[in-house]
């Protein structure tokens, strides 16, 4: 986080599913980067934890199973996706009037988008629509088009940083003939 690019814009950042619990400087690092004007596409409980967002809420009983959300809002995020299909074990129970809610059910929102200075957060409850199965359901490719917004200019950048990846440059090294 705390190598994220100072020009923001254009830039989106994908934590799906962090495993490893953020320091609070890392959350900083994190809110500076969208205010700036990035745009950050996280999934899961666990990314609600690392963005600071209010108003996620476990279910009661896990999702095992494959659940369609229909579009509750038309706009940019649900253009060409009338329905998602993922397997959502938190929900989104509101929030501030300028949080938006594309996709839900009764239980709350399962993909909502969290404006914040110049840039914005799209919360999805899972990364199930990432996978190979998810990606050809419903309208899950067009959910991942749409959060990732325009593709000229548009630098992506998938977090493995959270799912322990966080070698050291003396890590990497080790694999090198140098130590030879």
């Amino acid at each position: 986080p705390s190598h994220l690019p100072l020009k923001a814009h254009n830039v989106i950042l994908i934590p799906a599913d962090p495993l490893v619990p953020p320091s609070s400087e890392e959350k900083t690092a994190i809110q500076w980067f969208v205010r700036r004007g990035g745009r950050v596409v996280a999934t899961g409980p666990l990314a609600a934890n690392l963005l600071n967002l209010p108003g996620i809420v476990l279910a009661k009983q896990p999702g095992v199973d494959w659940s369609k959300f229909p579009a509750k809002v038309l706009g940019p995020i649900s253009r060409r996706a009338p329905s998602v299909l993922m397997k959502a074990n938190a929900r989104w129970k509101g929030g501030p009037p300028e949080d938006l809610e594309y996709y839900g059910d009764g239980g709350g929102g399962t993909v909502v988008r969290f404006p914040l200075g110049s840039g914005a957060i799209v919360w999805w409850a899972d990364s199930s629509p990432l996978t190979n199965y998810g990606l050809q359901q419903a309208s899950n490719m067009n959910l991942l088009l749409n959060s990732v917004g325009g593709a000229k200019g548009t630098r992506i950048l998938w977090d493995e940083y959270y799912h322990g990846e966080r070698a050291s440059l003396w890590d990497y090294l080790k694999k090198t003939p140098l130590p030879w």
